[in-house]
């Protein structure tokens, strides 16, 4: 799918030994050259487009991780972390452009 419109709506929660921090935030991605900041110095690009799932790499320069995120359901996603715990939760809804 070479024309996309990806809806993310992602929950970026950090729990560390004194203090914990969720961002939530909805985020429209229509190239795989579009970046979206996460915390801890994660970022986050859509590399794959299908009607059924997308595919997402998250890194941060030491760490890669490559998912599918199903179009009909949220995904958690356990980011790693030496200060404390780093989740992702992350549903994506595909809409085809012209």
């Amino acid at each position: 799918m070479n024309n996309f419109d990806v809806t993310l709506n992602i929950e970026d929660l950090f729990c560390g030994n004194c203090c914990k921090n969720v961002n939530q935030r909805e985020v429209i991605v229509t190239s795989t050259n579009q970046t979206v900041g996460l915390q801890n110095g994660y970022v986050l690009n859509v590399i794959n487009v299908n009607d059924n799932y997308v595919t997402l790499l998250i890194q941060n320069g030491t760490e890669v991780i490559i998912r599918n995120i199903y179009t009909n359901a949220s995904t958690s996603i356990c980011i790693p972390n030496k200060c404390g715990k780093h989740i992702l939760t992350i549903s994506a809804n595909v809409n085809e452009t012209d």
